[in-house]
């Protein structure tokens, strides 16, 4: 099922996951994050009842399959039914990080952005205004795939096929990696301090 956008992510933090104390809030942005799951079009009280959202996901799934092209996103503001429109495209979306800004400082935890590629204009303009580390993984990942002479991601065995271009476990084992030093260096420089008397990610 396709996952929850940037607006729903920190909503979700807001009302479930604050009460965890969490030191670090981690956004992994992917291309889709400013948009909306498509089983949200025409999403009226009828067609929420009698529409079986398994079936349809698993029809887009196979139709995608035939055609690459196939999207399993809203793309414009006309598919986007009206009680969902303040979570999706470019207002709703910066809001966001600017209330994860605002939970943040309120909360005493770290948000760190990490691209799953290279960042947007956008995206680059939310993280330097608000402050927040900005990881863009397309660097790592094209430096691998040039040092195993691969054409693409998928030969260098970096995402799971030609068709879906999400991460393998490799891939995952890369961004790991990258996070892993981009950790290191911020504790080396007091950049990224942990709290009174604990260490990074530990509180108890």
């Amino acid at each position: 099922m396709p996952g929850y956008n940037t607006v729903m992510e920190v909503e979700t933090l807001r009302r479930r996951a604050l009460h965890y104390d969490p030191d670090l809030a981690l956004v992994h942005y992917v291309g889709n994050d400013r948009r909306l799951p498509y089983f949200l079009a025409e999403a009226s009280e009828s067609t929420m009842r009698m529409r079986c959202h398994l079936w349809t996901w698993l029809r887009t799934r196979t139709l995608r399959r035939a055609h690459p092209n196939g999207d399993l996103f809203l793309r414009v503001p006309q598919e986007v039914p009206a009680a969902y429109r303040d979570m999706e495209g470019s207002e709703p979306f910066s809001a966001a990080f600017v209330k994860l800004k605002e939970m943040s400082r309120s909360n005493g935890f770290r948000v760190i952005i990490l691209c799953n590629l290279w960042a947007n204009d956008e995206l680059k303009r939310i993280a330097n205004d608000l402050s927040f580390p900005l990881i863009e993984m397309g660097p790592p990942m094209d430096a691998y795939r040039r040092s195993q002479h691969a054409q693409g991601m998928y030969e260098a065995g970096l995402i799971l096929s030609e068709s879906d271009p999400h991460y393998s476990a490799f891939g995952h084992e890369v961004i790991a990696e990258r996070l892993e030093a981009l950790f290191e260096d911020r504790m080396k420089t007091a950049r990224l301090e942990p709290r009174a008397g604990q260490g990074f990610g530990s509180k108890r």
